[in-house]
């Protein structure tokens, strides 16, 4: 079966305008709805399901597996498209030893018992913080930056890789006014690739919290258009700005350290943040030179991104496609079926059946999931 399929909509406050997102292209209805788009999700989840569009009707992707007793085939995957426009949650992620335990102690704020394995793919230059400075250039900077030293007498002493959990338990510590008086030689003293990032979350006006201080012991990561980055477990993270396509297992397990109204997990951020200073590169386990495959740790599912003309057999019994771009040809058994982007599609095969999937156009940008 090939089928129709339609994303749930996110417009979290930290999207970007409509008219400048590629989330609207996707959507039948008015955009003038939306303030922002930030996120448009494809697969199984209780904060929003991805809609199958059939002979004139619409039902959840859930419901629709469980009219055809097809419930086997619920993606253990959460696929999106984000339109990001100012920064998000420094956050980090449980791995599967930690999950269950989050979960048992706090369900409220970790709703599951699942790790959160998680992969981007960037479609425009895609701007984020993603682990820890080495901490040379820390030290240097807490000394030498004006807001720095204007609340260092409250900072723990920062002398060498030992005491950066002190020194970070320490930020996590410090007063409303300290926060403020931070702020105020942000604002003064801007000259920094962070000190703009910061300042653009202060302008916000309704965020005061450790993570602006955070922020500035993180690195600053650009990724090029077709670049994949991995998210591991437990590094601290947050996207800036960038249009992207995300894969993670379906996961609502969200560790917060700061730049957020949400709630922030002060003690268990301090105490699994991993301070390592890492790569985030994924490298995919077959290339060619337009498409690319790629698993995460501890998942049964594939991500196979296309970028240009090639062709794929897929044998898979459930598999989403996202066409962001290009055209593509679907060859099943009796039939051929173009397709143009933008567009998102369901297929739905038995066990002795195959699609023959044809990119013909260079510009083609796609993404396939299966199981």
């Amino acid at each position: 079966m090939i089928l129709d399929l339609r994303g749930a909509v996110k417009d979290y406050s930290w999207g970007t305008d409509p008219l400048n997102s590629p989330i609207k292209d996707f959507l039948l209805e008015d955009i003038n709805q939306y303030a922002q788009l930030a996120e448009l999700w494809f697969g199984v989840h209780p904060g929003g399901s991805a809609f199958v569009q059939n002979t004139g009707s619409s039902e959840s992707l859930e419901d629709y597996l469980r009219k055809i007793n097809k419930e086997d085939l619920k993606p253990e995957f959460l696929a999106k498209i984000l339109s990001v426009g100012s920064p998000l949650s420094i956050q980090i992620h449980p791995d599967k030893l930690l999950a269950p335990g989050l979960h048992k102690s706090d369900p409220k704020n970790y709703p599951d018992k699942n790790p959160k394995p998680e992969m981007a793919i960037a479609l425009t230059e895609l701007i984020l913080f993603y682990g820890i400075k080495e901490i040379d250039e820390i030290i240097s900077l807490v000394y030498g930056h004006p807001a720095f030293q204007a609340i260092n007498s409250n900072l723990c002493q920062l002398k060498s890789q030992s005491d950066l959990r002190p020194f970070i338990k320490s930020i996590y510590s410090l007063s409303t006014e300290h926060l403020r008086l931070f702020s105020s030689k942000v604002t003064k003293n801007s000259n920094q690739e962070t000190d703009h990032i910061i300042l653009k979350v202060l302008e916000k006006g309704d965020i005061l919290d450790p993570g602006i201080v955070f922020a500035y012991i993180m690195n600053i990561e650009k990724i090029q258009p077709g670049e994949a980055i991995y998210i591991k477990p437990l590094i601290p993270h947050a996207y800036i700005s960038g249009n992207l396509f995300e894969c993670m297992l379906t996961s609502d397990n969200v560790i917060r350290g700061g730049l957020t109204t949400k709630f922030i997990d002060t003690n268990n951020f301090i105490d699994l943040v991993d301070l390592s200073n890492t790569s985030s590169e994924l490298k995919p386990f077959v290339e060619s030179a337009n498409l690319k495959k790629f698993t995460l740790p501890e998942c049964d599912f594939q991500i196979i991104s296309v970028s240009g003309e090639t062709k794929i057999i897929l044998d898979s019994s459930f598999c989403i496609l996202v066409l962001i771009s290009g055209l593509c040809e679907i060859k099943d058994r009796e039939n051929v079926h173009s397709i143009s982007a933008p567009c998102s599609k369901l297929f739905i095969l038995n066990k002795d059946e195959n699609l023959e999937l044809s990119f013909l156009m260079k510009n083609t940008v796609a993404f396939l999931i299966h199981n």
